[in-house]
């Protein structure tokens, strides 16, 4: 049911047309792409072992799976071939594999195709991995300007998920929150009160569609983690004690923010997360300092974020302290990282020289990463891997099918230079969070293959 729900956003997502999303690759989105994939390897050896004549049905099904076109031919030509071989007649699909295998592979040559006869080059390793949508937790896009920017929960569709539950719990949590917010006065509680403010801001709508539902999550934690923090503190003598009437309203506020952001979807696809996050404290101190490394770097880089969107991040990356109940802290946090990610990767990657090379030439031309034909580059606006960039990169960009594909690609190469240099310059913590977390795993490519091209 995970694989069909992505599948779904991908289509939702990616405005891909019916030509593109029969040359894409299968499951691309899936946690379980990785083993389906080496049960595939052993499978297709298997196959070929037994039996040569599976070898042009292996190659074929090789090519659908991994987002390649099969016979060395173009994706008209492709068409073309399995066309005719649909159109075989009964009596020649009765005549036997051997025979039905030779007459599909003098339909392929006689297209000018040429059959792998069971050596693929087609490795792992070298296909990059699709980049993913964004999921949980605040949402993120490139601006006309070229800068990445906060979405906003209309645009990123991920308001509107919460239950008759969520409709009475909101507004008695809100006025707890507004009750606790009037009690914390003077700079001896400033965290906590800002903390506070933000959460009040969060949900005080008059539409609750309007609410960001995984940032509430993330900034009831941070609260939780605060007062967790603050209650040390007051042990150690380094705080004053909070006030009975304060403690009593912080107190109200965590116990009503529980059930009401279970009520939602986001809320409870946190809890679903944090509840299979298994990393030690050790694992889980290399996450943090590499998230907070990651929204400092950000933060400083004004070239391609917003304050609004590097705050975001900022903010995502401090509730991942440890307390009582760290993981649902590093879920947020990392969800956060992911969906920054996300365009940032496709910024830096979209006009890039490897990235043209692998679209048009396949994973050869990530190693080439040699200038391109007019047809080629045309080919792109084909190209499922290229829409999903473009895709990435949010709905500022949707016309970019529509012009000039060299021309956009020359003017864009120069203004998402910064993006590049970005995954350079951090390059260490980049990889140390993708090592540790299998939902960013993905960037590791990206980032050898941006690493290459700067070497050019």
């Amino acid at each position: 049911m995970l694989q069909v729900e992505s599948d779904v956003n991908f289509l939702i997502d990616s405005r891909i047309d019916i030509d593109s999303l029969l040359s894409s690759e299968l499951w691309t989105r899936s946690e379980g792409r990785v083993a389906f994939h080496k049960f595939w390897s052993e499978l297709r050896g298997y196959l070929l072992e037994i039996d040569p004549s599976w070898s042009i049905w292996v190659e074929w099904y090789d090519g659908k799976l991994r987002g390649y076109i099969p016979f060395t031919v173009d994706f008209a030509t492709h068409n073309k071939i399995m066309s005719a071989i649909s159109n075989f007649r009964d009596a020649e699909w009765s005549g036997g594999p051997d025979s039905i295998n030779n007459l599909a592979a003098h339909i392929v040559i006689g297209f000018g195709g040429k059959l792998s006869n069971g050596d693929f080059d087609h490795d792992d390793s070298e296909i990059l991995d699709q980049i993913p949508t964004q999921g949980v937790g605040p949402h993120f896009e490139v601006r006309e300007d070229y800068i990445i920017d906060r979405m906003s929960v209309d645009q990123s569709r991920i308001g509107g998920d919460f239950s008759d539950r969520t409709e009475k719990l909101c507004p008695i949590v809100l006025q707890s929150a507004k009750d606790l917010s009037s009690r914390l006065s003077g700079n001896q509680f400033r965290e906590l009160s800002d903390a506070i403010i933000k959460y009040i801001s969060l949900i005080d709508k008059s539409n609750l569609s309007d609410i960001s539902w995984g940032e509430v999550w993330g900034v009831g934690v941070i609260i939780r983690n605060i007062f967790e923090a603050s209650q040390r503190d007051i042990g150690d003598r380094m705080l004053p004690e909070l006030e009975d009437p304060a403690k009593a309203a912080l107190e109200s506020l965590l116990t009503l923010h529980g059930p009401m952001i279970l009520s939602t979807r986001e809320g409870q696809e946190l809890a679903d997360q944090s509840q299979l996050f298994d990393k030690n404290r050790a694992e889980r101190a290399i996450l943090r300092e590499a998230a907070k490394d990651i929204a400092a770097a950000i933060s400083l880089r004004t070239d391609i974020a917003t304050k609004s969107a590097a705050d975001a991040v900022v903010d995502a990356a401090s509730a991942m302290a440890e307390g009582s109940h760290p993981e649902r802290g590093a879920v947020y946090g990392l969800a956060s990282v992911r969906n920054v990610m996300i365009p940032l990767v496709a910024a830096a990657v979209v006009t890039s020289p490897s990235t043209i090379g692998y679209l048009a030439m396949g994973p050869t031309g990530v190693l080439a990463a040699a200038p391109v034909s007019l047809v080629a580059v045309e080919g792109l606006k084909k190209s499922p891997r290229f829409m999903a960039f473009v895709s990435a990169l949010g709905t500022r960009f949707d016309d970019v099918l529509e012009k000039d594909p060299i021309a956009w690609l020359s003017e864009n190469a120069r203004r998402f230079a910064p993006f590049r240099s970005f995954f350079i310059d951090n390059k260490e913590n980049l990889l140390s969070i993708a090592s540790h977390t299998p939902e960013l795993k993905w960037i590791e490519k990206y980032i050898r293959m941006i690493e290459a091209d700067e070497n050019l």
